[in-house]
C-alpha cells in the first residue's frame, strides 16, 4: 500500500497540470468598490456611497469592444472619475468610444453614485460584461 501514494501523488500533480493548462486566464480583471465619502464644498457636505468600477488588463495587449453594466441598464461616462456634473450622474454623460486598445497593466475607471445624488442618475452595479478580441468576459458582483 505505501508504494501507491507515491503513484495518486503523482497522477494527482498531472491532473493539476492538465487542468491548469486548458483553462485560460480572461484578458482583463474586472472589481467593482463601494466608498464612502463626502460631497459638497466648504462647511456644506453630506455622505455618498460610489462604487468604483475598474478594469485592468492582464493580457499582453487587448482591444476592447464595448462594456455593458448590467446588461446596459447603467450609462458609462469618461467624466465619472472627475469633479463636475458627471461625478454624480448629472448632465449629458461622455460615453466612451470603443474600440480601446490596451496593453498590459492600463486601467479603465469609471464610477456610479450608489444612490441618487443630487436627483441624478444611480447605478447598483451586479454585472458587468466585457467584449474584447479575445472573446466576451462577464464579471458578477454582490449586492
Amino acid at each position: 500500500m505505501k508504494s501507491m501514494v507515491p503513484f495518486i501523488a503523482v497522477v494527482a500533480s498531472l491532473g493539476v497540470a492538465v487542468l491548469g493548462g486548458c483553462s485560460s486566464a480572461p484578458p482583463v480583471d474586472v472589481k467593482v468598490v463601494v466608498r464612502h465619502e463626502r460631497i459638497g464644498d466648504g462647511a456644506i457636505t453630506m455622505p455618498a456611497d460610489f462604487q468604483y468600477l475598474t478594469i485592468t488588463v492582464r493580457a499582453h495587449a487587448v482591444r476592447i469592444d464595448n462594456i455593458l453594466v448590467n446588461q446596459g441598464r447603467c450609462i458609462l461616462d469618461e467624466s465619472s472619475t472627475q469633479i463636475g456634473l458627471g461625478r454624480y450622474g448629472l448632465g449629458k454623460p461622455q460615453v466612451p468610444q470603443f474600440p480601446k486598445n490596451l496593453a498590459f497593466g492600463d486601467q479603465l475607471e469609471y464610477s456610479f453614485p450608489a444612490g441618487r445624488v443630487l436627483g441624478g442618475r444611480s447605478c447598483n452595479v451586479i454585472a458587468v460584461e466585457v467584449d474584447t478580441d479575445q472573446g466576451n468576459f462577464t464579471s458578477s458582483f454582490e449586492n
